[in-house]
């Protein structure tokens, strides 16, 4: 055979040593299944919505109603559907992306972490 008892070994050591090494350098290597964090929530989710057409449309009208020559209805009534509709969209999105935190355990604690490291110990 090719493989020799010596040579299997040195392959398993070299490989132990290549983990060993890899793990240290990404040690904060991690799966995410949420969109949001804390601090970005608020910035990422307002940069979505007026990805959306609509929505830009509406802040045009307000931004358009600031200006007296045009004004059509008071300033706090032009911005009342579009914060209700910022607003709406945001509590939908931040009970979403909570629901999928709270329902999508840590990968640490899952089947196949646990079946990895048991492959990972049994090689070394």
């Amino acid at each position: 055979s090719f493989c020799t008892e010596s040579t299997e070994r040195e392959a398993e050591q070299r490989l132990q040593k290549d983990w060993e090494t890899v793990s240290r350098f990404y040690s904060g290597n991690g799966i995410q299944t949420t969109k949001y964090t804390l601090l970005s929530f608020l910035p990422r989710n307002l940069f979505e919505q007026f990805h959306r057409l609509a929505n830009l449309y509406f802040f045009f009208l307000v931004i358009l109603n600031w200006f007296p020559q045009v004004e059509v209805f008071h300033k706090e009534i032009t911005m009342l559907p579009l914060g209700v509709v910022l607003l709406v969209i945001m509590v939908k999105d931040g009970t979403e992306d909570w629901m999928v935190r709270i329902l999508h355990p840590p990968l640490k604690c899952s089947q196949l972490w646990n079946r990895t490291l048991q492959l990972l110990n049994s090689m070394a």
